[in-house]
């Protein structure tokens, strides 16, 4: 995926999986949400192998990163190694509501 990885939820859902370049030293992920009509949201990571073909979502164990139940835009640095990250939109507060997510790796392979 190019950068920066661009994933957008509406109502209460999950986005795509953005799968960062978990072996690049050091590990440095820029995240900027945009949040429109008050949505609740979390961003979350994974450790687990997301390579394989027959992994999904469900298949994995998901983790709380330090942007958890929020309902405002924000930005945050990301320093832990990991294999995937997605937004999960929590809450819809109106019709319409929605969370954007930016996510830029400093060092991702050009």
């Amino acid at each position: 995926m190019p950068m920066p990885a661009v994933l957008t939820c509406n109502g209460t859902s999950t986005s795509a999986i953005w799968t960062p370049d978990w072996m690049q030293v050091p590990f440095n992920v820029g995240i900027g949400t945009i949040v429109t009509g008050g949505a609740g949201y979390n961003i979350e990571f994974t450790m687990d192998n997301m390579d394989a073909a027959t992994t999904t979502a469900g298949q994995v164990t998901w983790y709380q990163t330090q942007l958890t139940a929020l309902s405002s835009s924000t930005t945050a640095t990301f320093t832990t190694a990991c294999r995937g990250m997605r937004l999960n939109l929590i809450t819809a507060a109106s019709v319409g509501s929605s969370v954007t997510v930016n996510f830029v790796q400093a060092t991702f392979p050009r």
